[in-house]
């Protein structure tokens, strides 16, 4: 189901199609649909913003992401029934801003900030605090990881894995590093990091200005427990673990795809 999304996704990512002899059945949103819900939006909360659903307390939660926190609302009455936000100040805080943050089962939030202080949260307590060694990452001016859906992955209960996104646009020769390797690493919150993935964007250097080169789409089949990246200009879909590319497959269609590489250079002042 989810590999299915994954590529119903990447249809909508390239551009200027040419049509096929062959037809090719597009298929419908409603024939996803399970049901209908609705959310009750209280006077404290600005937007709703859907990420995933977790479970909590043998229930199930929307997760609502929002800027350094979330809200979960509940499936079954629509209800918001909690709601934490990374305080700026005081033992909860983190140290530095957060780049990267998720919620999982149990009402778990991780955080990771721009300085490598991840710390845990249950419940809006903290329950654990590291610092990873941030040395690589201090040397480039803009810090970015990519955290969203199953970019930021629990993997057992202190190890966690995350991409990496090398995007960088105060970059004057290139804004994306494309001999760039560590897309995937993992971090336990007891050992710190465990490991970094080898490989590089299978792209050409025409795409060192666009910011689709460090787009990257993930995603995981939790039945077979299989984890599969693809850059959003490229048809090869890599299967990761433990950080290593274990299978590379060559997606195919009916239809031939040319992508539109539009340049994210801007002029920098001198």
């Amino acid at each position: 189901m989810k590999i299915l999304l994954l590529i119903a996704v990447l249809l909508f990512t390239f551009s200027c199609a040419e049509k096929s002899s062959e037809e090719i059945y597009q298929g419908k949103l409603e024939e996803f649909f399970e049901g209908d819900f609705i959310l009750e939006k209280d006077s404290a909360t600005t937007n709703i913003n859907l990420q995933k659903t977790i479970s909590y307390n043998g229930e199930r939660f929307f997760v609502s992401r929002e800027d350094q926190g979330y809200s979960l609302f509940s499936v079954e009455s629509g209800k918001k029934e909690f709601s934490f936000k990374i305080p700026k100040e005081g033992p909860l805080s983190l140290k530095g801003h957060a780049i990267a943050y998720q919620v999982f089962d149990d009402n778990e939030f991780v955080a990771v900030s721009s300085q490598g202080n991840v710390k845990q949260y249950i419940d809006g307590m903290q329950v654990k605090e590291m610092n990873l060694d941030w040395t690589e990452y201090q040397e480039r001016m803009l810090i970015q990881m990519s955290d969203l859906g199953e970019n930021f992955r629990k993997i057992d209960s202190n190890r966690y894995q995350l991409i990496n996104n090398p995007f960088d646009i105060f970059d004057e020769e290139k804004s994306v590093d494309l001999n760039y390797r560590k897309w995937v690493v993992e971090f336990d919150l007891e050992k710190g990091w465990v490991c970094a993935s080898d490989f590089t964007a299978p792209l050409g250097e025409e795409f060192s200005h666009s910011a689709s080169a460090s787009s990257v789409i993930t995603v995981y089949n939790d039945q077979r427990d299989e984890f599969y990246l693809i850059f959003a200009p490229s048809d090869t879909l890599f299967q990761i673990q433990n950080c290593k590319v274990i299978r590379k497959i060559a997606l195919k269609s009916n239809t031939e795809f040319k992508f539109l590489c539009i340049s994210a250079k801007m002029p920098v002042a001198k």
